[in-house]
């Protein structure tokens, strides 16, 4: 689903190419047609190569990206799909069509993972620049869930006929691969220079009924960032031990705490586990 920060799309397209992924259905959104991020969206992409797939005019309801994402995955039901949203750059612990072949030898149809929420050095929300994403925002942690109270779990890939829940936190069907044997990162790179603006128009949105709201704990997520940042000069706090913030590469092994990490995930969301 594209529509939100067009910046960080052509990172997200090169990021999977990279993996290995030569299909690509790129749903576009926007509000209206007139919106700056309409023709944005296709440039971007028309850059890239590639094509969209949909386009969709309308409010961004708390439901549509399950909804429009479920519809293109059920034309396809047997084929394996690459689950992400544009600001998450999955990193996986074995190559992907190794993995995808492990799934299929052993009748897994799911493989789960985290998030590693990437900021900036400082905690600052920089303009998404062609630099690697990598190195703009070098500090990885787990900041959804103790800051928000957001889920951090992810459905990484899955195949066309497995059932998501909104935001594709988890799978409601489909047969999972043990978070032991196969565990993605899920490195989101939502912490940028839009950030602060796009969760006051979220907030604002989800409360007047502009968007249609299911879960009124979005509502308190975007209020407690919000209040976060206030509260430090503008940034995130870095320093937060509960984070467990590090310099961290764009390699599975990096981050010196994920293990610890993972665990605290599964204390918390121990479906799977």
């Amino acid at each position: 689903m594209l529509g939100g920060d067009v910046a960080v799309v052509p990172h997200m397209i090169e990021h999977y190419q990279r993996l290995g992924v030569e299909s690509f259905m790129l749903i576009r959104h926007a509000e209206h047609a007139g919106a700056p991020v309409f023709q944005a969206t296709e440039e971007v992409v028309r850059a890239a190569g590639l094509k969209l797939y949909e386009t969709h005019v309308g409010p961004w309801d708390e439901d549509l990206n399950q909804a429009l994402t479920e519809r293109v995955m059920a034309r396809f039901p047997d084929d394996w799909f690459v689950v992400a949203d544009l600001d998450e750059l999955l990193v996986l612990d074995h190559p992907l069509r190794d993995l995808l072949a492990w799934c299929d030898a052993h009748g897994y149809d799911v493989v789960e993972g985290c998030y590693l929420d990437r900021v900036a050095a400082d905690g600052g929300f920089p303009e998404v620049t062609a630099d690697p994403l990598w190195d703009q925002f070098p500090l990885a942690g787990g900041l959804s869930f103790p800051l928000l109270g957001a889920t951090p779990t992810k459905v990484a890939l899955a195949r066309g006929r497995v059932r998501l829940t909104l935001g594709h936190h988890t799978a409601v069907s489909g047969h999972a691969a043990p978070h032991r044997e196969a565990y993605a990162q899920v490195h989101h790179f939502k912490w940028n220079d839009s950030v602060v603006e796009r969760t006051k128009i979220r907030k604002s949105r989800f409360q007047s009924g502009t968007w249609r709201l299911l879960s009124p704990s979005l509502i308190s997520e975007a209020v407690r960032f919000l209040d976060h940042v206030a509260a430090h000069d503008g940034r995130i706090d870095v320093t937060e031990p509960l984070f467990m913030f590090h310099r961290c590469g764009s390699d599975y092994r990096d981050h010196p705490q994920w293990s610890e990490l993972v665990a605290w995930v599964h204390l918390h969301w121990p479906a799977g586990w």
